[in-house]
C-alpha cells in the first residue's frame, strides 16, 4: 500500500491519536476526564504553528491548508494526541 506524500502527516497523526484512544479507554474512569482536558489544553499549541512553521518546514498537507491558514488539522491532532 502506498500513501502519497500529502497524507503522510495525516496518517502519522491519526496513528498517534489511535494510541491515545487506546490509553484513554484503558485508563481508569476517574483519569479520563483529566486526560481529555489536558489534551484539549495542549492542542492549543497546534495553533501556534503559523509563528514558526514557515521559517523552517513546509509540510505537505492534503488540501494545502497550511499555506492558506498557517496551520493544519494534522498539527492539532498530533499535539492533542501527545498531550
Amino acid at each position: 500500500m502506498s500513501i502519497t506524500i500529502q497524507y503522510v502527516w495525516l496518517v502519522g497523526s491519526l496513528g498517534f491519536f489511535g494510541i491515545w484512544l487506546v490509553v484513554f479507554f484503558l485508563a481508569k474512569k476517574e483519569s479520563r476526564k483529566e486526560m481529555f482536558i489536558v489534551s484539549l489544553m495542549t492542542s492549543l499549541f497546534g495553533l501556534l504553528t503559523p509563528f514558526f512553521i514557515r521559517q523552517y518546514w513546509d509540510s505537505p498537507t492534503p488540501f494545502s491548508i497550511i499555506h492558506k491558514t498557517g496551520f493544519s488539522i494534522e498539527n492539532i491532532i498530533f499535539v492533542f494526541s501527545i498531550g
